[in-house]
């Protein structure tokens, strides 16, 4: 038995009389969209998506409309999340775990880069050197903190820059070593950039402020983009 949709091109207007009934000549030919019974005699009413059923079946259909979305949509999310680690496991297995390891210029892949991958690798050699750079920035300033208190925090703020890198482009060799592509990446740093934006630092402490300030910067650095 066919079901009848009142949105179909070829579905007349009067299929539906004034009392909600289908006419008498098509009534025994179509079938409930939900019970699937021939209409017969019995009321009938159309759905949001212009399905034609039982009046007493209509918001059983609705219920199984919503159910089924449910269903389709945790489908979906189930395969798009099966399709991720996918992904993200082809790019533990190329490039290894080792941000520094990959990005070395001993590794011997470099050679027969090019394109994207080559694009992939510069990403992570400049993020392996923001990071070293920032490691070494940070122990100078702690032996002239040591050595010079006064003299080390009145020039302190390269060791709150050199702090915001080492932490930010530490987040980038913990998504690297999950596998996380250069736009993934990208993409998480864009969205605190925008929080910075969007959101500043308003502490009553300078400090912290001027460290949140650092911190997004950072971030905007790995995006690479001009903003």
């Amino acid at each position: 038995m066919t079901h009848l949709d009142a949105n179909a091109p070829d579905t007349p207007e009067y299929l539906v009389n004034a009392d909600g009934y289908l006419t008498g000549t098509v009534s025994g030919r179509y079938a409930c969209a939900h019970c699937d019974e021939a209409f017969g005699r019995k009321k009938v009413a159309k759905a949001d998506d212009g399905m034609v059923v039982h009046r007493r079946c209509l918001e059983g259909y609705d219920n199984m409309r919503s159910a089924k979305r449910h269903v389709e949509r945790r489908e979906a999310e189930e395969a798009e999340l099966a399709e991720k680690r996918a992904r993200l496991a082809a790019n533990i297995e190329r490039r290894g775990t080792d941000m520094s390891a990959f990005a070395s210029f001993d590794n011997p892949e470099i050679r027969s880069l090019d394109g994207e991958d080559y694009a992939e690798w510069c990403f992570f050699l400049e993020a392996v050197t923001t990071l070293e750079r920032a490691e070494k920035r940070l122990a100078e300033w702690g032996e002239r903190l040591a050595g010079n208190p006064e003299n080390a925090f009145s020039w302190s703020m390269e060791a709150f820059d050199a702090a915001a890198d080492k932490s930010v482009f530490g987040q980038v060799a913990y998504y690297f070593e999950r596998g996380l592509s250069v736009e993934e990446i990208k993409e998480l740093a864009d969205r605190e950039v925008y929080r910075g934006a969007r959101s500043p630092a308003r502490s009553t402490s300078p400090v912290s402020n001027l460290m949140e300030q650092e911190v997004v910067a950072a971030y905007a650095r790995v995006t690479g983009r001009p903003y």
